[in-house]
């Protein structure tokens, strides 16, 4: 990819100058290759491995955790409302 800019903590080396018509068809070209590698072969995405639940005290989130193939990530906590009953 061509980057105009010098910042480079963003965007890494650029060219300090506007890009040539050239370069920004070779930055289309790159993007449109990118995009069909992973409209091709999509990552897999993360699964719910499990969820685990404390007691059920209202306002205590429950736990979700997510792995990717062989790689677990964080648990999450989401919050949970109780049922409520209604009628009989």
């Amino acid at each position: 990819m061509h980057f105009r800019t010098t910042e480079n903590a963003k965007w890494g080396v650029g060219k300090g100058s506007n890009l040539t018509p050239a370069e920004v068809d070779e930055n289309f070209w790159d993007l449109n290759q990118r995009t069909a590698a992973l409209e091709a072969s999509p990552p897999e995405p993360a699964g719910i491995q499990q969820i685990t639940v404390a007691e059920r005290v209202q306002k205590t989130p429950q736990r979700v955790h997510q792995q990717r193939g062989d790689d677990e990530h964080g648990a999450t906590n989401e919050p949970w409302l109780p049922a409520l009953q209604r009628g009989d």
